[in-house]
């Protein structure tokens, strides 16, 4: 795989997982800023998205109404009911603050099965809407399935 240009850019192009043995390459537009217990924060180079990943404890089985981390000024709602992708993949619309800011976004949950359980959330912090966060969460979960599948090993 191609390495991309990050002279003029600082964070990490992957996620990494130390406890659960993960690592996703990140979509190219998206790096990792810091990692603080659980979570990881980063967003989009050129400061479009908001991306937040957490890993969630093992007892949650669904996808919260409402995502509020007061140390990280993050307050979100859902608009609508949730969409299931699969037994393992489901999401739904968030609006909300991020800072001071007004966003929609999307945010999803992702059941590695024996690599966790993970939150998700893209959030558009420029006033446009959830479509564009989707599809960003989408793909992000989409490398983060790919990575487990490639780790598995051959029957």
């Amino acid at each position: 795989m191609q390495r991309r240009n990050t002279e003029t850019r600082l964070g990490a192009e992957y996620l990494h997982d130390e406890e659960q043995g993960l690592r996703v390459e990140l979509p190219e537009q998206l790096l990792l800023y810091c990692y603080m217990d659980k979570r990881w924060i980063g967003g989009s180079h050129d400061g479009r998205y908001f991306l937040y990943i957490r890993r969630e404890s093992s007892g949650r089985r669904h996808l919260p109404d409402m995502l509020i981390e007061h140390d990280l000024d993050i307050f979100l709602s859902s608009t609508a009911a949730g969409r299931r992708f699969s037994p393992s993949v489901e999401g739904k619309n968030m609006v909300g603050t991020i800072g001071a800011r007004w966003c929609e976004g999307y945010m999803m949950r992702l059941d590695l099965s024996g690599k966790g359980r993970y939150l998700i959330l893209l959030a558009d912090v420029r006033g446009g809407n959830s479509e564009g966060a989707c599809v960003e969460a989408l793909e992000v979960v989409e490398r983060m399935l790919f990575a487990v599948i490639e780790e598995a090993p051959a029957t």
